[in-house]
């Protein structure tokens, strides 16, 4: 939801504008599952979001022998 504030020239002329949140697209783990969400940039700064853990060291699914 947008906040609405007024834009104020040097006239003093008053025009309405709207601040919509710095909404980023971002993975993250809900209850064990990757899931894609809107997420604001503060709640990601804060902690209140949190990207899934990476592990760099798993092998890929192609490099597993069957």
């Amino acid at each position: 939801m947008p906040a609405v504030a007024n834009r104020v020239s040097h006239s003093n002329i008053k025009t309405k504008t709207r601040n919509f949140p710095n909404l980023q697209r971002v993975r993250l783990a809900v209850e064990g599952v990757n899931q894609r969400a809107y997420v604001c940039t503060r709640c990601l700064r804060t902690g209140l979001a949190e990207k899934p853990k990476v592990n760099k060291y798993v092998a890929a699914p192609s490099e597993v022998s069957a």
